[in-house]
């Protein structure tokens, strides 16, 4: 399978800049021209707050968004690859999957958190549902995992 287009979701999270170095180390070993996407999930702006401070929140989670993709960028360093990056709003597993789909990506990697299996059972996870509903391979990283 060509692993060219990696979509990696990103929260400022360790897990999720794991998540990062593991896929620039995977990218480092594939022959050819890879593509890391990095995504921002933001959840919804409630429809209560409106006009000119709805405006204002676009405009600071976006502000918020780059400043975490550049950081991202200075953390990998010189990677031979291209990196795009995204924005979405919406429910972050959905968009996930979705954003997957749109970007035609052939692979996911993407931070754990390690939520206790209580609350995972009641709440579900962000990871969980990608793993359930992506139609392509799906890796998860913790912090731990590029230490290594």
């Amino acid at each position: 399978m060509n692993y060219s287009d990696i979509l990696i979701p990103v929260d400022g999270s360790e897990d999720a800049k794991a998540a990062c170095r593991v896929a620039a180390q995977l990218t480092a070993a594939i022959p050819g021209r890879e593509t890391l996407h990095l995504l921002h999930c933001i959840a919804p702006i409630p429809s209560l707050i409106g006009g000119e401070q709805r405006e204002k929140l676009k405009q600071e989670h976006e502000k918020d968004a780059e400043a975490l993709f550049e950081s991202i960028r200075a953390e990998l360093g010189e990677v031979d690859c291209d990196i795009k990056t995204y924005i979405r709003y919406g429910e972050t597993a959905e968009a996930i999957v979705d954003a997957a789909k749109e970007l035609d990506c052939t692979m996911i990697i993407m931070g754990t958190r390690g939520v206790s299996e209580i609350k995972s059972i009641v709440l579900g996870s962000v990871s969980h549902h990608v793993l359930r509903h992506a139609s392509i391979p799906v890796l998860l990283v913790n912090k731990n995992h590029s230490a290594r």
